[in-house]
C-alpha cells in the first residue's frame, strides 16, 4: 500500500466524543471509477431497505466454541436493525410532529426483515447482503486496525460490507458496538473526533455537538433519527421542506437542513478520487455543478514552493476561507468536513496542485491517545501523480518523532515509484532518512567505485571476446553512472522536501 495512504481509512471503528449526524464520505459517488451510482448510497443498505427488501446477513464465527452462541447473535442483529427504525419513530411522535413526517412513519413502522440464508462457508456470500464476522476480543484490535476499537465497519468495491464484532464481552456493550456498526451499513458516518474527520461527507456533515450512537451514547438519539430520515429522503432524491427545509429533530441547537445537506455547509465540495478530484459547488444547499478534474502534466512549478500570497475571493458561514486566487493566478477552492480541510487550486481547468489537512488520533497499549497533524500535496511529474506529505505528533511522549515524505508514481498500479522518507524529532532536527528506489533498492551511499575485473578488457584474446568484455565494461559504467544520477536526483528531492517541512506551520 502506498504510504501517502495511511491516514486513510475503509475500516471505521468505535470509539467515543461529541458531534451530529453525517453521511460517509462515498455516500454519494460512484459505483466505480467509470459508472454512476443510479442513486444516492448504491453501496449501502437504507435504499435496499426502503424498497421493501429483506437484508439477508450472513454470519460467520472465528471458532466453533462462538458459533454455540448463533442463535443469540441472529437476535441481536435482527433487534438493533430494528432499534434504528423503532427509535426514529418513537422521537417523532415524541416531538409532536407526525404530520410532518408521516410518508417516513409508514415506512419506519415497517421496519426490516432479516434473513439468514444457509450457508457452509466464508467463500459463499453471493446470496448475502451483509457478512457478520464474530471475532475474538483479543484480536479485535489486529482486525479493526486501531487499538481502542470495539468493532468496525468495512465496505470496499467488489466486496460485500462486513462488520466485525468482539465476542465474549460485556453484551449491553456488544448492543451498543452493533447498533453503531449497522448505523455505517445504512450510510452513517463517525460522529467522534478520532474518525469524523477521516469518513463524514463534507457537505453531508453537521458542526455542533451533540449525543449520538454514531458517537458515544449507547442509546439512539434525535441526531440519529435526523439522519435516518435524512437517508430516506437522499434516496428517494426527496427534498423535504423544498427552498426552506426543515428543522432538526434536536430541540436544543438550531440546524436546518435544505435540499437534505445542512443549510449553513458549502459552497464547495471538494472529493479526491485517485487521478482526478470533483470540485462540486452549492446553492442554498442544492448541488448546481458537478466537474471532474485532472493533474496538469504541464504545471512546471516546483511542488515544494509555498504561495507567496492568497487573494480571499469567499468566505463561508462560519467566516472560513471557500475561494481564492493564488499567486501564480491559480483558482483555489477550499472545503471542510469537522477539522479536515480539502485544498484544490486550479489553472487552465485542470489541477494545479491539490492537498488534505486532517488529523489522526494514535493509540499505544495503555489506549492513551496521541494526536497527529497530517497534510498530503498531490501535484503532477512526469506524466503520473506525486505527492509530499507529513504527519507531526502533538503527544506528550519523548518517544514521539515526525515524518515527511515524498513519493513518485501515485495510483500506478503496474509500476513502483522513487519513495523518501525523512524523520524529525519533535524539536525539528532530521535525524532519520530512508531512500527506497522504484527497483526496490534502498541504498543511500552509492558510487561508480571499481570495475569488477571481470568486465576489464584484456590484450590478448579474439577480437570477438575482447568486443564483449568492452560491451560489458560500457554497460556497468552506464548503469552504474545512471545509479549515481538517481541517487543524487533523490537526495536533492530529499534536501527540498526538508526544507518545506520545516516550513510548515
Amino acid at each position: 500500500m502506498k504510504k501517502l495512504f495511511f491516514l486513510l481509512f475503509i475500516l471505521f471503528p468505535l470509539s467515543a466524543a461529541a458531534a451530529p449526524n453525517g453521511f460517509l464520505e462515498n455516500y454519494y459517488e460512484p459505483r466505480d471509477g467509470q459508472t454512476k451510482a443510479e442513486r444516492p448510497g448504491e453501496r449501502y443498505l437504507m435504499g435496499h431497505i426502503v424498497d421493501g427488501k429483506p437484508v439477508r446477513v450472513g454470519l460467520f464465527f472465528h471458532s466453533k466454541e462462538i458459533g454455540q452462541d448463533i442463535h443469540f447473535y441472529k437476535q441481536l442483529i435482527a433487534d438493533s436493525y430494528a432499534q434504528w427504525f423503532a427509535s426514529t419513530a418513537k422521537i417523532i411522535r415524541r416531538s409532536g410532529r407526525e404530520k410532518e413526517f408521516g410518508d417516513i412513519l409508514e415506512l419506519l413502522d415497517r421496519g426490516v426483515q432479516i434473513q439468514f440464508p444457509a450457508q457452509t462457508s466464508v467463500a459463499g456470500r453471493e446470496n448475502v447482503d451483509i457478512t457478520f464476522h464474530i471475532v475474538p476480543k483479543d484480536t479485535i484490535s489486529m482486525v479493526c486496525q486501531q487499538n481502542a476499537a470495539g468493532g468496525c465497519y468495512a465496505n470496499m468495491d467488489g466486496i460485500k460490507p462486513r462488520i466485525y464484532l468482539p465476542a465474549h464481552i460485556n453484551r449491553r456493550k456488544l448492543a451498543w458496538i452493533t447498533r453503531h456498526e449497522i448505523g455505517h451499513s445504512l450510510g452513517l458516518s463517525d460522529q467522534y473526533k478520532q474518525s469524523r474527520s477521516r469518513n463524514s461527507h463534507a457537505l453531508s456533515s453537521t458542526e455542533e455537538s451533540t449525543e449520538s450512537i454514531m458517537n458515544q451514547t449507547p442509546r439512539l438519539t434525535c441526531d440519529d433519527a435526523d439522519g435516518v430520515i435524512r437517508l430516506i429522503d437522499s434516496v428517494y432524491f426527496f427534498s423535504r421542506g423544498g427552498e426552506l427545509g426543515w428543522r432538526s429533530l434536536c430541540k436544543s441547537w438550531d440546524v436546518t437542513y435544505v435540499h437534505n445537506q445542512p443549510s449553513t455547509k458549502g459552497p464547495y465540495v471538494i472529493i479526491p478520487s485517485g487521478k482526478q478530484w470533483r470540485l462540486d459547488k452549492f446553492q442554498n444547499g442544492q448541488k448546481i455543478s458537478e466537474v471532474l478534474y485532472s493533474f496538469d502534466t504541464e504545471y512546471n512549478r516546483s511542488p515544494f514552493e509555498e504561495e507567496e500570497y492568497e487573494t480571499v475571493l469567499e468566505l463561508d458561514g462560519a467566516g472560513r476561507v471557500v475561494r481564492a486566487r493564488g499567486s501564480w493566478g491559480e483558482d483555489i477552492y477550499y472545503s471542510y468536513a469537522y477539522n479536515r480541510k480539502h485544498k484544490l487550486a486550479l489553472k487552465d481547468h485542470k489541477i494545479a496542485w491539490a492537498e488534505i489537512y486532517l488529523p489522526m488520533y494514535v493509540y499505544d497499549d495503555r489506549a492513551r491517545e496521541d494526536i497527529y497533524n497530517g497534510c498530503i500535496k498531490y501535484f503532477a511529474e512526469n506524466g503520473s501523480v506525486s505527492g509530499i506529505g507529513y504527519l507531526r505528533s502533538e503527544g506528550i511522549k519523548a518517544s514521539d518523532y515526525d515524518r515527511a515524505w515524498y513519493e513518485s508514481d501515485l495510483f500506478e498500479t503496474d509500476k513502483s515509484g522513487l519513495n523518501i522518507e525523512l524523520t524529525f524529532t519533535r524539536a525539528g532536527y532530521m535525524f532519520g532518512k530512508q531512500i527506497t528506489f522504484p527497483d526496490g533498492s534502498s541504498r543511500n551511499n552509492m558510487n561508480i567505485g571499481q570495475i569488477p575485473a571481470s568486465s576489464r578488457p584484456t590484450r590478448a584474446g579474439k577480437a570477438l571476446g575482447n568486443d564483449g568484455r568492452i560491451a560489458a565494461l560500457v554497460q556497468e559504467v552506464s548503469k552504474r553512472t545512471k545509479k549515481a544520477a538517481e541517487k543524487a536526483a533523490a537526495e536533492q528531492k530529499a534536501k527540498l522536501l526538508k526544507e518545506w517541512y520545516l516550513k510548515q506551520p
